[in-house]
């Protein structure tokens, strides 16, 4: 999953000749890009052509639009995973809590029986449980920015 394995499959389809004439680049120039070793990286607007070239050519899909998508998400997944996790507590933490707070509730109501007030502690022990997940996961450092 490398934009150079996909602008070689489409460079595959396409010819060397046709991706060259699509790009206006010299042909050495666009196999150099296929490199991954290379100093040389393909621009946006080239990408455009060639996958609209592919397209035109009888291709299906974008390989190169859908190669950066996948890049990108794998990218967002890796830099925001903390936050995707905090998130995920946060919803554990809201939904305990809301139920030990409708089992406070129905515990205070006249006439709550021993059943109520086991159910409250149970709830308020959950609840205290996804706290102390939360807070064991804001105590670990945050992870860094990938470049």
């Amino acid at each position: 999953m490398t934009i150079e394995n996909a602008l070689d499959f489409v460079i595959g389809v396409l010819k060397i000749e046709h991706a060259a004439e699509v790009t206006g680049r010299e042909r050495g120039y666009l196999r150099s890009l296929s490199d991954p070793d290379s100093r040389y990286r393909l621009t946006i607007e080239d990408a455009l052509k060639l996958d609209l070239a592919y397209a035109a050519a009888g291709g299906d899909g974008a390989p190169l639009y859908e190669t950066y998508g996948l890049l990108l998400g794998a990218a967002r997944a890796k830099r925001f995973s903390c936050e995707a996790e905090i998130a995920r507590h946060t919803v554990e933490v809201i939904r305990e809590g809301g139920e030990a707070h409708a089992a406070l509730v129905a515990l205070s109501i006249p006439g709550a029986t021993d059943a109520d007030r086991r159910n409250a502690l149970r709830e308020i022990e959950q609840a205290n449980a996804a706290l102390t997940r939360v807070v064991h996961l804001l105590e670990q450092p945050k992870p860094p920015d990938p470049p």
